[in-house]
């Protein structure tokens, strides 16, 4: 069966992705920040800051030492501001974005890499 990571899997398309998968049969491992309740039905459920080093770190080492291939990584986790208007946004905003969005999901495929080489067909989707 295909391992799969779905990154900010607490709401959104994260969470209906993972939820559909799971009825599918799947058992997708599921990453969270703030929203652990939100996840239901899944064990392999697991914290993730995507502006930390350390817990990237820290679930990346759990992944490479439970798992022998990752096949897909969907990269979904991020923050998002809504405004009024495009002069609202701030660039404290702006670079809280990119810190998870880019520069989190970087880090994560580069630690990952070593299991999603062993995948017969590995697929990386950012979202």
């Amino acid at each position: 069966m295909n391992s799969i990571i779905i990154t900010g899997s607490s709401s959104g398309l994260g969470k209906g992705l993972s939820d559909n998968l799971l009825k599918k049969g799947y058992d997708p491992i599921v990453t969270y920040n703030t929203n652990p309740k939100e996840i239901r039905g899944n064990q392999n459920a697991y914290h993730l800051n995507l502006a930390s080093d350390s817990s990237i770190d820290a679930f990346c080492s759990k992944i490479l030492t439970r798992y022998s291939y990752i096949d897909t990584i969907v990269c979904n986790a991020g923050v998002d501001y809504f405004h009024e208007s495009f002069d609202d946004i701030s660039i404290a905003e702006w670079r809280s974005v990119f810190e998870i969005k880019v520069f989190g999901h970087f880090q994560l495929i580069k630690s990952l890499l070593p299991v999603l080489q062993e995948s017969n067909n590995p697929n990386i989707i950012f979202i």
